[in-house]
């Protein structure tokens, strides 16, 4: 049995102290090898550069959305400024929060409240990411303030709908 040890033993230790000799390059071997990394480190270098061009597309490409991230900053001021051409300048520019508002909307109780005030503040990048995902190729500011006034409409023929304004208005 000892011997059987012995024989495995022998091919380990040679590998061993393969692995820790160094090997002499000749010196054409050595430009070739410093030429091969040098070209690596390039090609790394390129690709890092591509990668974060790419991620600034795509970045700059949701400007909607950050848009939409203005606004809803800017909504509760709008809200205020709105107050005395309610209830129609709210539901005009605020849908979204009026068709939260509507004792319909079947939620908790707790979050009934904030249904509203979320929407409102929701509305603008909502559009924003709806009209990005629509427009997905083409990031020009017509097309997309183009959606934008669409899905806005949308939102608009369904408040009125909801409140009856078409059937008021056809009594007139």
């Amino acid at each position: 049995m000892e011997s059987i040890g012995a024989a495995i033993e022998a091919p380990q230790s040679t590998r061993k102290s393969r692995r820790n000799k160094k090997v002499q390059l000749l010196p054409y071997e050595q430009q070739e090898m410093q030429a091969r990394n040098a070209t690596i480190a390039q090609y790394q270098k390129e690709k890092s550069r591509e990668e974060s061009k790419q991620r600034l597309y795509f970045i700059a490409g949701l400007w909607p959305f950050w848009v939409g991230c203005l606004m809803a900053a800017l909504a509760p001021e709008v809200k205020e400024i709105l107050a005395p051409f309610n209830p129609w300048a709210m539901r005009v520019i605020f849908p979204l929060a009026a068709i939260g508002a509507r004792p319909e909307i079947k939620v908790a109780s707790s979050i009934s409240g904030l249904l509203p005030m979320l929407l409102l503040l929701g509305q603008f990048p909502l559009e924003g990411l709806l009209a990005r995902t629509i427009v997905r190729g083409r990031t020009a500011f017509w097309p997309v303030m183009t959606q934008i006034a669409f899905i806005h409409s949308l939102g608009i023929l369904y408040v009125v709908l909801i409140y009856g304004g078409i059937t008021r208005l056809g009594s007139l």
